[in-house]
């Protein structure tokens, strides 16, 4: 008999070790988010200053690129327009 903790293991590996048909992967391109969806995030640290950033959006830490170039500081908001590859998009928030 196989403890219950090594059932368990060999579930785990089983679905991690699957194929997945090409169809079904996840496959980042280039693309737009939805323009009534507005995802906010927070500068954290300055990578390339004035086009690349770590920003902080969606409870996860991400690169983040610019198309213009921005004078962006830690702890400054941003708004997510969209994602490049595994970058995320992002202009200033505009304080009015």
């Amino acid at each position: 008999m196989i403890p219950t903790y090594i059932a368990h293991l060999l579930s785990v590996w089983r679905v991690w070790n699957r194929r997945v048909p090409k169809s079904d992967a996840l496959v980042w391109t280039p693309r737009v988010l939805d323009s009534d969806v507005e995802i906010a995030g927070e500068v954290t640290k300055v990578l390339k200053p004035g086009r690349e950033w770590r920003v902080k959006s969606m409870a996860t830490f991400w690169i983040a690129r610019s198309q213009v170039v921005l004078n962006l500081d830690p702890g400054d908001e941003v708004k997510v327009t969209g994602r490049q590859g595994g970058a995320l998009l992002i202009e200033p928030v505009n304080k009015d």
